[in-house]
């Protein structure tokens, strides 16, 4: 993104389903600012839109958001992260949306990593006991 982000004016208050692919190594920071103004978010699936994506290393970096946003911790009820390859930064931002989202009540994952089991475990003990924890 050359410009800043969102544009001024811009409001997802009303959103409740979201999309975002992750193929941008700056993709968190997108999200982080769109979680941060959509206290109604329900719905987020991350995912590899491969149609327009040359190339994806997985997440490059993540910053712990200094609060959680208040749809992590009063809304989002499904998780759902495609083409997830379990680097150190992408575990990360996973246990903490695990971590804080309290009505979770599905979180699906989905690698084609040959250690699967490990990320597996790892992630589980995070989720809550409520959560519906789908690995493939």
């Amino acid at each position: 993104l050359q410009t800043t982000y969102p544009p001024d004016g811009t409001s997802f208050l009303s959103l409740e389903h979201l999309e975002l692919c992750s193929c941008s190594s700056e993709w968190w920071n997108l999200l982080t600012l769109i979680l941060n103004d959509a206290p109604r978010l329900r719905v987020l699936k991350l995912n590899l839109f491969q149609e327009h994506c040359v190339q994806h290393d997985g997440m490059v970096s993540w910053n712990k958001p200094s609060f959680v946003p208040e749809c992590l911790s009063s809304h989002l009820e499904i998780f759902e992260w495609r083409q997830y390859k379990g680097t150190e930064t992408e575990r990360e931002a996973a246990k903490y949306i695990l971590a804080n989202g309290s009505h979770l009540k599905k979180a699906a994952f989905y690698s084609e990593s040959a250690e699967k089991q490990g990320m597996l475990k790892e992630l589980e003990c995070v989720a809550r006991d409520s959560c519906t924890f789908v690995f493939e």
